[in-house]
């Protein structure tokens, strides 16, 4: 297979070597005549394929394309490492490689703009994000993944005019998977949503713990304040919600029969079961997200008070029963009424501005918040 791989390449007919490389289990695409992009009124990389017929009638009448393997999860998981050396690849092939160890040997081609120049291609798990640069240590190197493409074996370079070449055909060497290091060099991580990050900080207990905390619940509700109606009485339940699930690590179903049965009664007027599970899942899911700001969510999930502008948070502070500024560590009661503080009054006024008048000319001075 790989001798006919390689007769294919050097003799056969453009659409011979796209079938060819379809059969390997590549999609691929045609280019515009010694160049790297997609043909005329074409789609480009939407347009890769592996199905004979519809290989054979894109390029029918065009026997002079090139061809482009695309990459990506429509190529089974390929990404290829497009190494440049005239921007510096070799040498930061060679860096890289001495930090973390030599590349596996994979399906390998030469490229046309230079004769240093390689494609390496390599799997990746379905799905996976990957990077399009190593970062400004490794200049030259492209990372070519899903919605890219190379220039294949057998195509003309435009500048050059040198063919690009096989020198580990698919017939010869297989595709080897990425190693775990350049993975975790190229991969994308999601970015978590404000409200799944700010779950996350909150752990609700289990167990022996459990029960403690609803001994605890129990007796912070007999005294807890209020909630009364035309006296911010949802503001008041939000923050005793909060202290059962945010400070208690209680769970929802716990928190809200809690408040059913052991606060409710004190309530003018009584909330509806739907109303205290409603005010659960706000306090829960949505305070410290609803609040803003990573700062802010250290905060609510330490419990102490606001930095101080330069400080940094000390490391010994529950040791010395400090926040994290140094201050007084808090009642569990105060956390949970500023967490419900930073949720009800995250947007207040507006800062007031004014004008006035110096040596200098105009300018502008910002007042207190009204």
């Amino acid at each position: 297979m790989s001798a006919e791989m390689r007769a294919v390449s050097a003799a056969g007919s453009v659409c011979d070597r796209a079938l060819a490389l379809a059969a390997s289990g590549f999609a691929v695409f045609p280019l515009a005549p010694r160049d790297k992009v997609p043909l005329a009124g074409s789609n480009g990389v939407t347009d890769a394929t592996c199905d004979p017929a519809t290989i054979a009638a894109m390029f029918e009448g065009h026997p002079e394309a090139n061809i482009a393997l695309a990459c990506g999860d429509v190529s089974g998981g390929v990404f290829a490492l497009d190494v440049d050396p005239r921007n510096g690849g070799v040498g930061s092939l060679a860096k890289l490689t001495a930090k973390y160890g030599a590349l596996p040997q994979t399906v390998t081609a030469r490229t046309g703009g230079h004769p240093d120049g390689r494609h390496f291609l390599y799997g990746k798990p379905p799905g996976t994000r990957l990077r399009s640069k190593l970062g400004r240590h490794y200049r030259g190197i492209d990372v070519l993944g899903d919605g890219r493409h190379i220039v294949a074996a057998g195509s003309v370079h435009p500048d050059t005019a040198r063919q690009y070449e096989w020198l580990h055909a698919p017939g010869d060497y297989r595709i080897a998977d990425a190693p775990a290091w350049l993975l975790e060099l190229l991969t994308v991580l999601p970015s978590p949503s404000p409200v799944a990050d700010a779950v996350s900080l909150i752990k609700p207990v289990s167990g022996t713990e459990l029960d403690s905390a609803k001994e605890r619940a129990r007796t912070y509700l007999e005294t807890a304040p209020r909630a009364i109606q035309g006296r911010n009485g949802s503001g008041t339940l939000l923050k005793v919600a909060i202290y059962l699930t945010c400070s208690l690590k209680l769970p929802e179903d716990v928190s809200a029969e809690l408040l059913r049965a052991d606060y409710n009664h004190r309530c003018d007027p009584p909330w509806s079961p739907e109303d205290i599970m409603h005010k659960v899942k706000c306090a829960a899911r949505g305070t410290i997200a609803e609040a803003g700001g990573q700062r802010r969510r250290e905060r609510a999930a330490c419990g102490a008070p606001r930095c101080a502008p330069g400080r940094r948070p000390r490391s010994d502070d529950e040791q010395h029963g400090t926040g994290c500024c140094g201050g007084p560590t808090r009642s569990p009661e105060d956390v949970a009424h500023e967490r419900a503080s930073l949720l009800i009054y995250a947007r207040g006024p507006r800062p007031r501005w004014r004008s006035k008048e110096g040596a200098r000319g105009r300018r502008r001075c910002r007042l207190v918040r009204s």
